[in-house]
């Protein structure tokens, strides 16, 4: 899953960008949609669910959120399993999309 530098929250479903439909599928519990879209066979599925929580996890914001590439290879080879769900990598577009500009600035005023 890349990332897009013009990512617009505001986009219908149809065309929001595809790692963050993944993750809002996987989030729901509903990734069986996107392997339909996808044409993800029946016996394709537990390999595709291994692949997509691999790269939820890679595509986190902080660097050290994100799995080292031995760790990567391990999971993808079926030598380990992904430790737990990962958590929103989206999460600071969909923040500084919904604050204000007016918010964003910073006060070092002090008061007396």
């Amino acid at each position: 899953m890349g990332r897009k530098r013009n990512f617009d929250v505001n986009l219908g479903e149809s065309q929001e960008w595809f790692p963050k439909q993944v993750w809002e599928k996987h989030d729901k519990g509903e990734l069986e949609l996107v392997w339909d879209n996808c044409g993800v066979k029946e016996k394709d599925r537990d390999k595709a669910r291994t692949m997509a929580t691999v790269a939820l996890w890679c595509v986190q914001y902080l660097p050290e959120a994100r799995p080292s590439m031995r760790n990567v290879v391990k999971i993808l080879e079926g030598g380990a399993e992904a430790a737990t769900t990962p958590p929103n990598p989206f999460q600071h577009l969909i923040s500084s999309a919904n604050v204000p500009s007016c918010m964003v600035s910073i006060s070092n005023s002090t008061t007396d």
